[in-house]
């Protein structure tokens, strides 16, 4: 699954970055990141000057600390976060439909 979504970050912003809606600035961050082998793209689209870059579950913590270095040297901020949440569900029938309020928190 993360292989496939770095595939599709990476094509997005290649194709934002064809569009003139991406920066010099914003693909500096890129080659940064790809120079460590993770993938980043503008988190909109262009013009908010603001990337975020997928850490894949696993990565070595001294991979994203070197990026972090590298990004701050070059004048940027970085800001860490997560993503988590109940996902995507498809449901056929409606008796399919999960109570969320008994679901938990799952971290992708």
């Amino acid at each position: 699954m993360y292989k496939k979504l770095e595939e599709l970050i990476d094509m997005n912003q290649h194709h934002l970055n064809v569009l003139g809606v991406s920066h010099p600035t914003i693909e500096e961050i890129c080659r940064c990141s790809e120079k460590y082998g993770l993938h980043s793209k503008l988190t909109g689209a262009g013009g908010g000057g603001c990337v975020f870059t997928l850490i894949k579950p696993g990565t070595d913590g001294q991979i994203v600390d070197k990026l972090k270095t590298d990004l701050i040297q070059l004048g940027f901020q970085c800001w860490e976060t997560s993503v988590g949440g109940h996902g995507i569900f498809h449901h056929q029938h409606s008796h399919d439909i999960p109570d969320f309020n008994k679901l938990h928190d799952i971290n992708v």
